[in-house]
């Protein structure tokens, strides 16, 4: 027994063992490295991933200049039209009057610089003193147009011979002349037909500084009016 006792003794007076170290961490893996070898980049595959083929443009070097120069919209070169229509005037005669109209120009897209002859029909209206008037008009006329789309707008010098006959129960007839100023504008419309032909319908306004006074037995029988307007239908041919 007492040989134990030292024993517990040693024992209990022995330092305890120093606890075993923790292992080390396992070193990450390196990624900078890779076990497979280097494959070469391949240039054909890298151009063909940078343009996809909707993505390439063919440029034309003439499309600049079709959007610099577009198409003329009229025709600039001079050309001769004739043309042959109508007229319907009012104020010019004591009664509605007809007529014909014969016209040449020359005309480009934009412009037109005419000549026109005209010539009314006898046209009979009945006047204040019991009597019966009867007019006819014949004259040429300059007429310069500017054309925006399909609408001529016109200038219209007139110049023309008015005359005048009156009649009355139990008197002679009375016969005047006299020269016929007309100036005012033109307005018309343009329609474009095959073969060069055109149709045109137009409508003007002119004012008469000139009148023409027919008297007979003291009363005045007829006078001209200050203002006519016409209504022109024609058909021109272009050359």
């Amino acid at each position: 027994m007492w040989r134990v006792v030292p024993i517990l003794v040693t024992l209990a007076a022995a330092p305890a063992p120093a606890p075993a170290p923790a292992p080390a961490p396992a070193p990450a893996p390196d990624t900078t490295t890779s076990a497979s070898p280097p494959v070469a980049a391949d240039p054909n595959a890298a151009a063909s991933e940078s343009v996809a083929p909707s993505e390439v443009v063919v440029v034309d070097p003439h499309a600049s200049d079709d959007l610099e120069t577009p198409p003329p919209t009229y025709i600039d070169t001079p050309r001769l039209a004739l043309g042959a229509g109508g007229v319907v005037a009012f104020g010019s005669a004591l009664a509605v009057a007809v007529g014909v109209r014969l016209s040449a120009e020359i005309a480009t897209g934009r412009w037109s610089l005419g000549l026109e002859g005209r010539y009314d029909h006898p046209a009979t209206g009945d006047t204040a003193a019991t009597g019966r008037v009867r007019t006819t008009l014949a004259g040429g006329a300059l007429v310069p147009c500017l054309r925006a789309r399909a609408i001529w707008a016109c200038g219209v010098v007139l110049m023309s011979r008015l005359g005048a006959e009156g009649f009355q129960p139990g008197a002679p007839v009375a016969r005047d002349a006299a020269f016929f100023l007309g100036v005012g504008g033109r307005v018309e419309m343009h329609f474009a037909l095959p073969q060069d032909f055109a149709f045109r319908l137009g409508g003007e306004l002119l004012a008469h500084p000139i009148s023409l006074e027919l008297m007979a037995g003291g009363h005045r029988l007829f006078k001209s009016s200050a203002l006519s307007t016409n209504l022109l239908p024609t058909l021109v041919r272009a050359f």
